[in-house]
């Protein structure tokens, strides 16, 4: 049975804006659920007769990270930064993230390494990460970060409009 082009199984690198985010543990796992509306006609009841598409409910890639360093953590928290040994974080509210929204690519992992071959690599256009700090310390517990990135399709003009994800090399 041929392999998938993203392959069947095995971890992958995740790099945000540039920058590789960390070591996950457990699964990476990307969603996107596609909204849609019924249609129906009087003569077939509450039996729908078609289907119309509204767009994606959501879009997103969670990432459970862990063993960040700092500069991972200011990378993909909202409003963290960091100084000499620490990182700070700060509320906010109200702000627009489409605007923040970079690049995320899964690259699948061999080796420790990601594949040099870009065409089983996976983009995401516009995304942005909101990070769900959920820490315990315990004997048998490992800390996890789990980060959402949210994927927002392209709002520019000519044949990004509406493009939320490819797999393959990048666009030139």
């Amino acid at each position: 049975m041929p392999q998938m082009q993203i392959r069947d199984l095995g971890p992958c690198i995740i790099v945000w804006n540039s920058l590789e985010v960390g070591k996950s543990i457990g699964n990476v796992k990307v969603k996107f659920e596609q909204a849609t509306a019924d249609v129906q006609e009087d003569q077939m009841g509450l039996t729908k007769v078609d289907l119309v598409t509204m767009g994606y409910k959501s879009q997103e890639v969670t990432v459970p990270a862990t063993r960040l360093t700092l500069s991972q953590i200011e990378t993909v928290t909202h409003h963290a930064v960091k100084t000499n040994q620490s990182v700070e974080f700060f509320n906010a509210a109200g702000e627009d993230l489409y605007d923040l929204s970079k690049e995320l690519i899964l690259k699948p992992a061999q080796d420790g390494a990601a594949v040099a071959d870009t065409n089983q690599w996976w983009h995401f256009m516009k995304a942005y990460p909101i990070t769900k700090l959920d820490v315990g310390y315990g004997v048998k517990d490992q800390r996890v970060w789990d980060i959402t990135f949210t994927v927002f399709p392209g709002l520019g003009t000519g044949s990004d409009f509406g493009l939320t994800h490819r797999i393959g090399p990048a666009i030139p």
